[in-house]
């Protein structure tokens, strides 16, 4: 199934296939161009020979472009990729815990079967790249109730949303799950919130922790592979910023998006 996720075009590999076929026409096109200002520059005027250098110097910039565009896309693939074998951890283990509940607590078991589905459904549906706010807040529903089963925590988070519709796919789940690997809002006694909101164009998607052991914060996770992954695959995509920042009283781990590389909604 996650193969058949993976071959799903998204916009950018449309783009990618355009600008493939402008390459190719244009090649042709300079093939032509560079034969016609050849025969000019030998038939009459030394100068044509300028309008030889200037188009190719013009396919060039274009063909950098286009590879540039290539190597984007090829390396999100890789991070999405890379991103979602981190997902098989949480299933794996929840499949576990549920073949425990169903000998000892049937309607515990079924809901963790809803639950699991509701959030692999939501993960392995690669068809949208931005959706709405709702859609993405159920998803990070499913994962914290899951999460509070199979740790015995009490996991709770307050989301607060102001002036946000869309969201990238994903990435609050990621944010969370971010949060939850440098233990931080996962900690017993901990009070967290998930602000949502966007001022002067900028979308923010902040998470606040109080009333945490500075202690018990997982330093060695800030740098792991997830965390590594994410914040390029951030940077690739939307040019957005991951910050982390920890004080004695208060933990917040923010992430920053231009709404202008968001792009159109994916209706």
């Amino acid at each position: 199934m996650l193969r058949d996720v993976m071959k799903k075009k998204t916009r950018r590999n449309i783009i990618i296939d355009f600008s493939m076929h402008i390459k190719r026409t244009i090649e042709v096109f300079l093939i032509l161009a560079n034969l016609f200002c050849l025969y000019m520059a030998i038939t009459y005027r030394i100068i044509w020979v300028l309008a030889i250098i200037i188009l190719n110097m013009l396919y060039y910039i274009i063909n950098l472009k286009t590879t540039r565009y290539k190597d984007e896309n090829y390396k999100i693939k890789v991070l999405e990729r890379k991103l979602l074998e981190d997902e098989s951890h949480t299933v794996f283990n929840t499949l576990n815990i549920i073949s425990y509940f169903s000998r000892n607590d049937d309607s515990l078991a079924r809901k963790l079967i809803v639950e699991l589905s509701t959030y692999l459904r939501d993960v392995l549906k690669n068809d949208k790249e931005i959706v709405e706010i709702g859609e993405e807040i159920k998803t990070l529903n499913s994962y914290i109730y899951i999460q509070k089963i199979r740790f015995e925590q009490d996991l709770e988070l307050v989301t607060n949303i102001n002036d946000v519709e869309w969201v990238p796919k994903l990435l609050l789940l990621r944010l969370i799950k971010l949060s939850c690997k440098i233990n931080i809002i996962n900690q017993k006694e901990a009070t967290s919130r998930l602000d949502i909101y966007s001022t002067n164009n900028i979308d923010n998607y902040v998470v606040t922790c109080k009333n945490f052991n500075k202690e018990e914060i997982n330093y060695e996770n800030f740098n792991d592979e997830f965390v590594k992954f994410f914040k390029e695959e951030l940077m690739i995509k939307y040019k957005a910023n991951l910050t982390i920042d920890i004080s004695s009283e208060e933990a917040k781990i923010s992430i920053y998006i231009n709404k202008s590389y968001l792009g159109e909604a994916d209706v």
